[in-house]
C-alpha cells in the first residue's frame, strides 16, 4: 500500500519497489497446497496486472491463485478468513470475523475485477 501512495517521494518509491521486487518471490506462498494456511498469497502481493510488482510472480501462479480465490467464495457471496482466534475470545472473534469477511470480500472482488475475472 505504501508503494502506491500518491504523494510518496520518487526516490522513496524506487527504493521500496527495488526491495519488494527482490522480496516478493521469496515471501509469497506459491505452492497451491499451502494456500489454505496463514500465508501471503500471490494476488495479495500482486493485486492487479498493473501493479508495480507485476512480473515478480509467474503469471501461471497468479492464474492458479485467482482460480483458488474464486473457489473459496462462500455460498453467501463472501470470503472468510483462513485464520481464527475464537479460542481466545469467541464473542470478540465473531465480531472481528464479520468485519474481516467484509474486508476480504471487497479486496477479492476488486482483485477479480482488475484481473478481468468479473465485471463490477
Amino acid at each position: 500500500d505504501l508503494l502506491e501512495t500518491d504523494n510518496l517521494p520518487r526516490e522513496t518509491q524506487e527504493s521500496i519497489l527495488d526491495k519488494l521486487r527482490r522480496a516478493v518471490p521469496q515471501s509469497v506462498e506459491q505452492d497451491p497446497d499451502k494456500w489454505m494456511e496463514y500465508a501471503l498469497l500471490p494476488v495479495q502481493a500482486v493485486r492487479s496486472p498493473h501493479s508495480p510488482l507485476a512480473g515478480t510472480i509467474d503469471p501461471a501462479v497468479i492464474d492458479l491463485n485467482l482460480d483458488f480465490m474464486v473457489g473459496q467464495q462462500r455460498a453467501d457471496g463472501a470470503w472468510s478468513p483462513v485464520w481464527s482466534w475464537d479460542f481466545i475470545d469467541a464473542a470478540a472473534w465473531a465480531a472481528a470475523e464479520r468485519d474481516w469477511k467484509g474486508v476480504l470480500t471487497l479486496n477479492n472482488l476488486i482483485t477479480l475485477r482488475d484481473y478481468g475475472r468479473i465485471a463490477l
